[in-house]
């Protein structure tokens, strides 16, 4: 199985963008019913049964405002392009951060803020 999978990715991934060469995005951009077509392809049928456990995934982004768990509470997403931000940019963020939240930033696991 695992064969099948980076024989699919090495042929099929994505090699343009750095920061899109994950097979994720090719999973997601060609779905899941052809992956799971690529990889029988190569490794014949499989056993199928149990149950889901994926949930929805987003991608990792988070821009914009969004309501919270907690009633009444949002959250804004800020996107850092290249997870580079310069200090007096940064400086800024950390303003908006006490006026309008609590003083604290989060980072995502796509090197963006939230606020």
């Amino acid at each position: 199985m695992a064969a099948a999978v980076a024989s699919i990715f090495r042929d099929k991934g994505y090699r343009a963008r750095r920061n899109h060469c994950r097979l994720k995005y090719l999973i997601e951009d060609i779905g899941e019913r052809e992956t799971e077509r690529l990889i029988e392809e190569i490794t014949g049928p499989l056993p199928h049964g149990g149950r889901t456990v994926v949930k929805t995934w987003n991608r990792g982004n988070f821009y914009g405002i969004h309501k919270q768990k907690q009633p009444g509470l949002y959250y804004a997403g800020l996107s850092v392009t290249g997870g580079v931000l310069p200090a007096p940019d940064f400086r800024k963020i950390i303003e908006l951060s006490a006026k309008y939240g609590n003083g604290q930033l989060r980072t995502t696991n796509t090197h963006h803020l939230i606020i």
